[in-house]
């Protein structure tokens, strides 16, 4: 794999898979990927209008 960024857009639900925990409608979270797994290092929340 080539090293740099990627930006994946999927739901909740797999996003609850990846990490082990859930994310609120709209929030984005950004994952270091480790050997086998992902660390979370950060969370995103988009304000509603």
């Amino acid at each position: 794999m080539v090293p740099g960024n990627m930006l994946l857009i999927t739901h909740q639900v797999n996003i609850t898979a990846l990490i082990g925990g859930g994310v609120s409608p709209g929030e984005m979270v950004v994952v270091r990927p480790q050997e086998d797994s992902f660390t979370v290092v950060g969370r995103l929340s988009v304000p509603s209008r």
